[in-house]
């Protein structure tokens, strides 16, 4: 057991005044009554279960659905065909088909029906991983896809009793971050990250996805992260912290690479520059795996 550390919260040289620590709470959008409604049904569909993977060497690359990753398109291009696997959550699967990249997965964890938006380019040649607490109608859209059953861990009551005890996989309160620990649980140690900003380029920016959503209430407010400030919103915010509490649970164990700019891309820029070496913004380092690196 390591010995707890103290940490300093030091106030930003050009913070305001009165600026404050910020605390975020997630919740979801629906009751857990209705959630444990939606594992029940998704347990009776005729659809393929996750099982975890051993630990290997291959590269993953989870692209979210920031507006930056306009910006990255020949970079995950490149490494696809390099042979890393690519992974789309949410908006990224229509953008990446339109530029002529096919994801090898494409991830939902969101529990209302419209998600079904964020997939109008359907393949047969993708992988579809749907969250049991998806909408029954989103199984419904998948119905004739290569669709993959998997579970997240939230503590609700009477969730394991409803997935059957099977694995479920723990991380954050966003498609995101639950899709480093599906990777993690899928084998892979090295990460690259396209489309993690968890900020907005500017205060005036409204563009929330690449598929064009936009950020409505609240308005966005001014976030500082190690002297450094973004404009960001509770969803965001919270996704930054969540991130940094997902990577220290992975112990150092895996490497990853920030792509873009934005509040996570900074924090991962901060966890290099403290000496941590799990963020690299190069080629990836061997890492060794041991019989105990991963058990279930």
């Amino acid at each position: 057991m390591q010995a707890a550390q103290k940490v300093e919260h030091v106030r930003p040289p050009n913070a305001p005044k009165d600026a404050k620590l910020l605390e975020i709470r997630a919740k979801c959008v629906y009751e857990d009554d209705k959630l444990l409604d939606h594992l029940k049904l998704a347990m009776k569909r005729d659809i393929p279960h996750f099982f975890p993977s051993p630990a290997h060497d291959h590269e993953i690359v989870l692209v979210g659905s920031a507006p930056s990753i306009q910006n990255h398109v020949e970079d995950i291009r490149r490494l696809k065909n390099e042979g890393a696997y690519v992974v789309a959550i949410k908006a990224a699967h229509d953008f990446l088909i339109g530029h002529d990249i096919i994801p090898n997965i494409a991830l939902m964890v969101d529990p209302q029906p419209h998600i079904v938006q964020c997939f109008q380019k359907k393949r047969d040649d993708v992988y579809y991983f749907i969250a049991s607490q998806c909408n029954p109608i989103v199984f419904d859209y998948f119905k004739d896809s290569k669709g993959v059953l998997w579970h997240l861990l939230t503590g609700k009551e009477g969730e394991q009793e409803a997935i059957n005890h099977e694995i479920a996989l723990g991380g954050g309160s966003t498609s995101g971050m639950r899709a480093m620990t599906l990777a993690w649980a899928m084998g892979f140690r090295k990460f690259h990250l396209f489309g993690y900003d968890s900020s907005l380029p500017s205060k005036d920016s409204k563009q929330l996805k690449i598929d064009g959503t936009e950020i409505k209430e609240p308005e966005p407010f001014e976030l500082w992260i190690d002297g450094k400030h973004f404009w960001s919103n509770p969803a965001m915010s919270a996704q930054a912290t969540e991130f940094e509490k997902v990577m220290n649970s992975f112990k150092g164990q895996i490497q990853v690479r920030v792509w873009g700019e934005g509040a996570i891309p900074h924090l991962a820029a901060c966890r290099l520059k403290r000496g941590l070496t799990d963020v690299v913004d190069g080629p990836f380092k061997p890492i060794p795996c041991s019989k105990d690196y991963f058990k279930v």
